[in-house]
């Protein structure tokens, strides 16, 4: 008998509880206020300046290895002939 509720009652749970969740989260939604929405934005470019802005003392980001297609980087110095190449020969 508990071999049916694993089988046939824990996923008839969860079917139900999925679509309980989707039929809640795809609930129609009234118009949000004109205000409101401006009002966010508005606190929202004011969070995002503040936080790009750069901190007084703080260290600059260590330039990236590879570079990008735009910005490539300098070639690596060649290894003189003299010295010995890391594969065996």
């Amino acid at each position: 008998m508990i071999i049916l509720v694993w089988t046939l009652g824990l996923p008839t749970v969860a079917t139900l509880l999925a679509i309980a969740w989707i039929s809640w989260s795809t609930r129609e939604r009234g118009p949000a206020q004109t205000h409101e929405s401006v009002a966010a934005h508005e606190r929202f470019k004011k969070a995002m300046a503040k936080s790009s802005a750069p901190r007084r003392g703080a260290v600059p980001p260590a330039p990236r290895r590879g570079g990008t297609p735009s910005q490539p980087t300098a070639p690596r110095p060649r290894r003189p002939a003299e010295t010995p190449s890391r594969r065996a020969s």
